[in-house]
């Protein structure tokens, strides 16, 4: 079953209530707390939320490469574990 919503969505809400920047923890933890997505539907949900970030920012490898999905930064460095959004 797909999730309710994009897990870009989610993140960019999460971590705009979060201030706009938080560690990773902080972005689980406010996405688990939301309860809006489908957890049990995929127990590695955790590891989507990284991969969607990465994806969705210029700072890392695997950037998508489009302009309009650059929404992600690491503003402490690749590695540091907080994300911003741009």
């Amino acid at each position: 079953m797909p999730q309710p919503r994009l897990w870009v969505d989610e993140i960019c809400e999460a971590l705009a209530a979060l201030g706009g920047q938080a560690s990773l923890d902080e972005i689980y933890s406010k996405i688990e707390q939301r309860g809006l997505m489908d957890f049990e539907a995929n127990p590695n949900w955790e590891a989507a939320v990284r991969r969607t970030i990465q994806q969705h920012s210029s700072d890392t490898e695997i950037f998508t490469g489009r302009p309009e999905d650059d929404i992600f930064t690491a503003p402490l460095g690749k590695g540091a574990g907080v994300w911003a959004l741009r």
